[in-house]
């Protein structure tokens, strides 16, 4: 949108309009409605003190829409030395979208840079898309604390502004940061924050803000909770018997699972698998029959012994209708013949995304060969996997402590059987690797 041109009340009508707002709204009710019509039609001269204020909740509502807005007020507000500092903001916000868009970090000086600016202005929510990006950047360096510490950051600026539609998009990236830090309780809070604002924001903001709750309090064994967020996600954001329907479905199932109420998630997997199906989408379908084939082997595998084997036949036949199976699928595929104890099938599955390491991070290398190593052991095979490892060229200084300490306790034991086998060149090269994993933790 575009306002160049316009005099300062076009300029404000226009975006006012862009934004679907009344007049009073941008206004807080601070300005009378005859006061707000003479200035969008300029038959009065605009203050800097009702500037600021049509500023500030012009940019809010664009920022609780997703919008983008070209609202220029410098000729009212630019002798202020908080709008210079919010233009100058704007320019750190945009340098930090381009290298987000180009997947390129930035630097550690550029950042001290910008947090160096931010602690010497009182511009709060320019803070908080800063901060929000900041948590971006981490995110893309792996630098999971420190994309915590960012968005949490961000989002106490939002509460306290009363920025109430931003909370859920950022109270979703804290769940999921937190999700991957082991830590669910914090995603749990911060989502619960957002949900009791009542916010209003997008429908898809809102559904993925009540998942990623439910999904953490029932890791944290609140499944009752976990349950009833889930009820509602149903009833308000998702259409009737859409894929987010199905998908709402399929995590309700695996919150039975957790709570060892086999039966019910049975139900629930085969509700959500046979719906998927229906709208052809394969790799969902795929994904909710994998735990309920397993809950089917340990409950009764006499009993279910033939279903098993008929889902196990769909599996594979959808499985040739995918052009490329994404690698999560494939992975718990793996997972699941090993829990049903096909050993041979497993390894087979854990060959084929092997050979799809170059396109992994080193992180995702690093979970493959953890979880296969014991199927490859247990067949003997292990040559084979230390190939794979060899192949892979890991970056191991770049990994984190956690995937350090996986990546140890395979090799440490693959270390051994070259041992036993007298190949000793290779273990010098495990050996090698280990001590730099050593060094560098």
């Amino acid at each position: 949108m575009q306002t160049k041109g316009l005099t300062i009340g076009q300029r404000i009508r226009m975006t006012r309009k862009y934004l679907g707002v009344k007049q009073y709204e941008i206004t807080s009710g601070k300005i009378t409605r005859n006061l707000i019509s003479a200035i969008e039609n300029d038959k009065v001269r605009l203050t800097p003190e009702n500037a600021r204020l049509i500023y500030d909740n012009l940019n809010r509502f664009a920022k609780e829409r997703n919008l983008e807005i070209d609202l220029d007020l410098s000729e009212v507000l630019g002798n202020e030395p908080d709008f210079q500092a919010e233009i100058k903001a704007e320019s750190y916000i945009n340098q930090l979208k381009r290298h987000l868009k180009t997947e390129e970090a930035p630097s550690d000086d550029f950042i001290h840079e910008v947090e160096d600016f931010l602690y010497a202005w009182d511009i709060p929510i320019k803070k908080a898309e800063v901060y929000t990006l900041f948590g971006d950047a981490y995110g893309m360096r792996n630098e999971k604390l420190r994309q915590l510490f960012y968005y949490t950051k961000a989002f106490e600026l939002y509460s306290v502004e009363k920025y109430i539609n931003s909370l859920p998009r950022l109270a979703s990236k804290i769940s999921e940061c937190s999700e991957e830090l082991n830590s669910p309780e914090i995603g749990v809070r911060f989502c619960e924050l957002a949900i009791s604002k009542d916010p209003t924001s997008y429908r898809e903001e809102m559904y993925d803000l009540y998942m990623l709750s439910a999904i953490s309090h029932s890791k944290l064994g609140n499944h009752t909770k976990a349950i009833k967020n889930i009820d509602v996600c149903i009833d308000r954001f998702t259409d009737d018997l859409g894929p987010e329907y199905y998908q709402a479905v399929s995590v309700k199932a695996d919150c039975y699972e957790r709570n060892s109420e086999e039966l019910e998630a049975i139900q629930y997997y085969t509700h959500a698998t046979n719906g998927f199906y229906r709208l052809n989408c394969l790799k969902e379908g795929i994904e909710s029959t994998i735990p309920m084939i397993s809950l089917l082997y340990t409950t009764d595998f006499e009993s279910n012994k033939t279903k098993i084997e008929s889902l196990l036949n769909e599996i594979n036949a959808k499985m040739t209708q995918i052009p490329n199976i994404p690698i999560a699928v494939q992975m718990k595929l793996s997972n699941m013949y090993e829990s049903l104890r096909m050993h041979q099938t497993s390894m087979d599955t854990y060959a084929t995304i092997m050979l799809r390491m170059n396109e992994m991070t080193d992180v995702q290398s690093v979970d493959l060969l953890h979880q296969s190593y014991d199927v490859y052991d247990s067949l003997n095979q292990l040559p084979k996997w230390l190939e794979f490892y060899k192949n892979a060229q890991i970056d191991l200084v770049a990994l984190d402590d956690p995937n350090q300490r996986k990546l140890a306790t395979s090799l440490t034991y693959s270390l051994k059987f070259l041992i036993e086998s007298q190949n000793f060149e290779f273990a010098k090269r495990i050996t090698h690797d280990l001590a730099t994993l050593a060094i560098s933790g």
